[in-house]
């Protein structure tokens, strides 16, 4: 149960992590293609971050770590289109977190068939 609600608020921070870095980009940035660029680079620092981190599910440090920022990733890259419509950046940031994603769950498998 406390697992349950430490993961809950895990990601309600990264949700409101997202809404700080949005109103930061929003008020420092004019341009909407200096703001398309600002959301796609922190959206792949992000990804990579996760696809790094994705692997690690010793003590569950991935629902700590690695899926958070996907969400982060994921809601910035999807910032970043409403802006723009699709590029070759934010598809490599969907695919990124897709990988992620992916990769987590098989690693989770393979840890609990062991």
């Amino acid at each position: 149960m406390q697992l349950i609600l430490t993961i809950i608020t895990v990601n309600v921070g990264a949700i409101l992590l997202y809404f700080l870095i949005d109103k930061i980009i929003e008020k420092t940035v004019s341009a909407n293609a200096k703001k398309y660029m600002a959301y796609n680079v922190i959206a792949l620092i992000l990804a990579i971050f996760a696809v790094a981190f994705c692997s690690f599910w010793v003590y569950f440090v991935v629902l700590f770590t690695a899926l958070p920022s996907a969400i982060i990733s994921f809601l910035l890259t999807k910032k970043s289109v409403s802006l723009k419509t699709k590029t070759i950046f934010s598809k490599i940031n969907y695919s990124l977190i897709s990988l992620a994603i992916i990769w987590s769950i098989v690693m989770l498998v393979l840890g609990i068939t062991r």
